[in-house]
């Protein structure tokens, strides 16, 4: 048993200003963040956060969507999912931040993450 909650899902779009303009305009969020490079974007909504990932080839290669889960410890949790019999990628780190991508039983990439 892994305690393992959705902390946000990941929009694949061409544009991140666009999209979070939209879904702030329609959940009302006030409470946002944008990257200054544009590429990255989060709102809060609710108890979850939507987030606008920048791609220029948004849903033709994969799903435009990625369902997160919160987890301190990534690679523990890759390495159960993966004894499981899940099909997980490597742990990919990048300053403090680390994240597994994985793959449901239909395909779908799924990711673990330390973001809160």
């Amino acid at each position: 048993y892994m305690n393992l909650k959705p902390s946000r899902v990941i929009i694949f779009c061409k544009s991140v200003p666009v999209m979070m303009e939209f879904y702030s305009r329609i959940t009302g969020s006030k409470e946002s963040y944008i990257e200054a490079d544009l590429k990255w974007g989060e709102l809060k909504a609710g108890n979850m956060n939507v987030a606008f990932h920048y791609s220029p080839i948004a849903g033709k290669n994969d799903s435009r969507f990625k369902l997160v889960f919160f987890s301190s410890t990534v690679a523990a949790v890759r390495k159960k999912l993966t004894a499981m019999g899940v099909k997980m990628g490597t742990v990919i780190t990048s300053g403090r931040l680390r994240m597994c991508n994985g793959r449901d039983p239909e395909g779908n990439v799924f990711q673990i993450s330390n973001r809160e």
